[in-house]
């Protein structure tokens, strides 16, 4: 770690970070923030230059599907739970597209992850802080179903999930790739823990 870390974005205390994940390829990373600014911004790795991408209210997470796609989890409605999380499939470009693949009610967002194989794992969380016991709950959304719901137009459900796992409130997940456990998950919660959770 350099002495003097290099700013690269510089916000006023009116908008927070959310997430910052670096592409596959590595050349470029997505940087959420929300509060009186709701915007990814992208940041040119080579440069170190970062410009206003897309808009986003309330955006949590994202994670990488390759480096021209990403599934985005945010919450348009904020803290109102008669608004559901969208977690959006994004084709990232000079104008980005967006199709929602899964709506999930009663969760102000919640953090994502893809596998391997395409599945997608998300986190609901709970309104309530400190988060009680078993209040939040992690799901698996195969990626045969994240397929169909891209070609058909119609958002999954919480009941359409392949596995679903309680936990205590998930502030962040990671998705453990090489040897000798590929597969695993490391989920921090709001218990405050640290999971390890396999497929």
């Amino acid at each position: 770690i350099p002495a003097a870390p290099l700013p690269i974005i510089q916000f006023d205390y009116t908008s927070y970070p959310s997430f910052v994940q670096v592409s596959r390829g590595g050349t470029f990373a997505l940087a959420g923030v929300t509060g009186s600014l709701n915007k990814i911004f992208k940041i040119d790795l080579a440069t170190d230059t970062a410009v206003p991408y897309f808009d986003s209210l309330f955006n949590f997470d994202l994670t990488f599907i390759d480096d021209n796609h990403i599934y985005l989890s945010s919450n348009p409605g904020g803290f109102n739970p008669s608004v559901p999380n969208l977690l959006e499939w994004v084709e990232l470009g000079a104008n980005p597209t967006f199709r929602t693949i899964a709506e999930i009610p009663n969760t102000p967002s919640g953090p994502v992850i893809v596998n391997d194989q395409g599945d997608l794992f998300y986190i609901q969380q709970t309104y309530q802080f400190p988060a009680p016991p078993l209040s939040s709950t992690l799901f698996k959304f195969s990626a045969a179903s994240l397929a169909s719901a891209l070609t058909s137009g119609v958002p999954l459900t919480a009941a359409d999930a392949a596995a679903s796992t309680p936990i205590e409130g998930g502030a962040d997940i990671a998705y453990r790739r090489l040897a000798p456990a590929p597969g695993e998950l490391f989920v921090s919660t709001l218990g405050p823990k640290v999971l390890r959770v396999a497929e």
